[in-house]
């Protein structure tokens, strides 16, 4: 892991010491809800093994960051199949929930792959690593709602601060449903282009599509 991946970590782990309470107050609910797209890209890249190899190309000893990842380790999963160097979730809600979900598959699986969930705003997040030399490699933005950001205006405006935060070598998964793509799509092509390489999965529930930072 190189030394801005570790930082990330050290980092995330710092906030998370001091967001403890959050993680104390969580309450168990059937409510809770994994982020419903990212498993849809689980799935492709179990059938398309072109699809898997391109993104092993774009995951390999990278950091992924994961907003609104939800309680399901879909994201985890997918970025230890895929070789990332580590995985850092960001769920508001239920981060406990997700943390061990995240630590229980990686004892059950065998997975080695460095994690941490942060039960935090995204705009804090977002705020803080845009504004430091730590800059996440893969950035899956999928499972979010107005409760997941409190930034100036609504989640809508995710695009252009992921963008400030995100570099030109960073790759966006936008894993969404149909309603939120076509509102964020004028957004989205302000600050990002499509991915030369990689096609949109096209779901019954939504889209991932997949950007460079212009």
């Amino acid at each position: 892991m190189n030394t801005s991946h570790s930082n990330l970590l050290a980092w995330a782990r710092s906030r998370q010491k001091s967001l403890k309470d959050r993680y104390d107050r969580e309450t168990t609910t059937a409510e809770a809800l994994a982020a419903p797209y990212t498993d849809i890209v689980l799935k492709a890249v179990a059938s398309d093994r072109q699809l898997a190899d391109q993104l092993r190309i774009e995951f390999q000893n990278r950091l992924v960051l994961d907003l609104g990842c939800g309680i399901e380790p879909n994201g985890f999963c997918l970025a230890a199949r895929l070789g990332a160097s580590a995985y850092v979730g960001i769920e508001l809600n239920f981060p406990k929930s997700a943390q061990y979900n995240c630590q229980h598959t990686a004892e059950a699986s065998a997975i080695s792959l460095p994690f941490i969930i942060l039960g935090e705003d995204m705009q804090k997040t977002l705020t803080e690593l845009e504004q430091s030399s730590i800059k996440p490699d893969i950035c899956i933005f999928g499972g979010i709602d107005n409760d997941s950001y409190t930034g100036n205006g609504s989640f809508l405006d995710l695009p252009e601060a992921i963008g400030n935060m995100l570099t030109s070598e960073s790759l966006l998964i936008c894993a969404i449903d149909s309603e939120t793509h076509r509102k964020i799509d004028k957004s989205l092509s302000e600050y990002f282009s499509p991915h030369p390489l990689l096609q949109p999965i096209r779901h019954y529930r939504g889209w991932v599509s997949w950007f460079v930072r212009k």
